[in-house]
């Protein structure tokens, strides 16, 4: 993975963390997003003490418009995506009936259309390059 640069959504922990880390220990540069700065912010120093180039960017992937800038900030950044990892995800506890369609909406938004969004905003380049990872 040296010199590819590697897109993890969802990266602040859990499998997401897991995934920058490995692809960290294997020389790609980082572009790693979540929700919430703090924990961001830690991955991205646990990332950088590892020798890894890495960004943080903050963001919503449920937010077609925050996706587009963040995608942007990336490539203005580090250059194309070479792989792509939607791991970003929304779920919830309880009985299904519990939670409002509000929530079940953004559970859609984020689970659902996040991935093919993002997957779209890279792929022009990928097929141009005729290499690259979804």
């Amino acid at each position: 993975m040296r010199g590819k640069i590697v897109w993890v959504t969802g990266s602040s922990a859990g499998v997401g963390l897991h995934v920058a880390k490995q692809c960290a220990q294997r020389g790609a540069t980082l572009a790693i997003c979540g929700r919430r700065r703090a924990p961001l912010q830690t991955t991205l120093e646990e990332l950088q003490s590892m020798g890894c180039e890495a960004m943080a960017v903050v963001g919503d992937v449920g937010d077609p418009r925050q996706c587009r800038s963040m995608y942007e900030q990336i490539v203005n950044e580090l250059g194309p995506i070479d792989v792509l990892v939607n791991n970003a995800g929304a779920h919830f506890r309880g009985p299904f009936m519990s939670h409002s369609g509000e929530f079940h909406a953004e559970m859609i938004s984020v689970n659902l259309q996040a991935p093919i969004l993002l997957s779209s905003l890279v792929l022009p380049e990928m097929l141009r390059r005729r290499e690259g990872a979804i």
